[in-house]
C-alpha cells in the first residue's frame, strides 16, 4: 500500500526547529506539602522536609558543611545514589540555591533559624 505522506510533508517534519537551549542555571522551587520541589535545567528534584529528630541531631554533630549535610542526611536517604548523582551534575550555583532553599524551608517549619534555640 502506498504511503499517503507526501515528500513535502516528510521534509517539513524532518525540519522541526531545534529545541531551545535550556539555561543550565535555571532554578525555581516551591514547598508542596512536606516536600521541596525544585525545577532545574535537569528536571525536577523533590526533597522531603520531614526530618527525624535523630537525623537532625546527627546532622548538627557531623562537622559537615550544609551541602554535605543535605547530601548525607536528606538526599541519599530520600533518593539514593541516583538522586545524589543528579544533584552533583548541577552547576554549583544551582546546587547551593537548592541547599539554601531546603534549609530555609526547614527553619520556617521550626519557626526559627537553624542553630537558634528557644529558651525555656
Amino acid at each position: 500500500m502506498a504511503s499517503t505522506t507526501s515528500a513535502a510533508q516528510k521534509r517539513a517534519a524532518a525540519k522541526k526547529p531545534a529545541p531551545a537551549a535550556v539555561d543550565p542555571l535555571f532554578y525555581e522551587s516551591k514547598v508542596i506539602e512536606n516536600n521541596l520541589h525544585a525545577t532545574t535545567a535537569e528536571g525536577e528534584i523533590v526533597l522531603p522536609l520531614l526530618l527525624k529528630t535523630k537525623a537532625f541531631r546527627e546532622m548538627a554533630g557531623s562537622g559537615l558543611n550544609g551541602l554535605e549535610q543535605l547530601i548525607t542526611y536528606v538526599v541519599l536517604p530520600a533518593g539514593g545514589k541516583a538522586l545524589v548523582n543528579r544533584i552533583e551534575e548541577l552547576d554549583i550555583s544551582v546546587t547551593q540555591r537548592l541547599a539554601s532553599d531546603w534549609f530555609e524551608a526547614i527553619a520556617e517549619r521550626q519557626g526559627t533559624s537553624l542553630g537558634e534555640s528557644s529558651g525555656s
